[in-house]
């Protein structure tokens, strides 16, 4: 991936009701302005703020919004249910997302890299057909072992791994994962 991918706000409107006909001039907006791609229900989208069906829509939106004009619409679909999170990456696959992110449960977070490891590859399960991106933000989620050893760890049991969102300022491990394995993986840096 190369270019900027924006993580853009959820969609609401001034009475908190979800308005998801903002979307096709968002889209115009990001356009103009060589954004190529979306990151979906992130930390700026609230995600972890929203319902399983108002996600749902959102990523929906941004699909039918773009009309197929982005290169990337990565969907954050992890929750501290991974019912839900495997529900919601099999939406994003069946609606056409070029890409599903996964933040682990922070509440009862993974205890080590090979934990974090199975829940990625029980998610990818879901959606077997769609790359798979690891969301690492140690700062919110607690999870602070390095991205390096999570890829690492999860490199030969998540076939879909494509790569991560790094939202971290330890510059030294984003370097490591950005040569890990010959620079196979998509290292999309977010600390901004």
């Amino acid at each position: 991936i190369t270019g900027l991918v924006a993580a853009p706000l959820a969609p609401f409107d001034q009475n908190g009701n979800l308005n998801t006909q903002i979307l096709l001039s968002y889209t115009e907006l990001l356009l103009a302005n060589n954004v190529i791609g979306v990151y979906v229900n992130g930390t700026s989208g609230e995600g972890s703020l929203l319902c399983v069906e108002e996600r749902k829509a959102i990523a929906q939106g941004w699909i039918e919004a773009s009309h197929g004009r982005f290169q990337q619409i990565i969907i954050q679909v992890g929750t501290d249910n991974l019912k839900d999170t495997m529900t919601l990456a099999t939406h994003a696959e069946n609606i056409g997302a070029t890409g599903i992110a996964v933040l682990p449960p922070v509440y009862n977070a993974p205890a080590s890299p090979d934990a974090v490891a199975t829940y990625l590859e029980q998610v990818s399960s879901a959606a077997p057909n769609t790359p798979l991106f690891y969301y690492h933000i140690p700062a919110w989620s607690g999870i602070t072992f390095p991205l390096e050893d999570i890829l690492e760890a999860s490199s030969h049991r998540v076939p879909t791994l494509a790569g991560a969102k790094c939202t971290s300022s330890d510059l030294s491990d984003y370097c490591r994962c950005l040569r890990l394995h010959g620079g196979k993986y998509d290292i999309l840096y977010a600390t901004d």
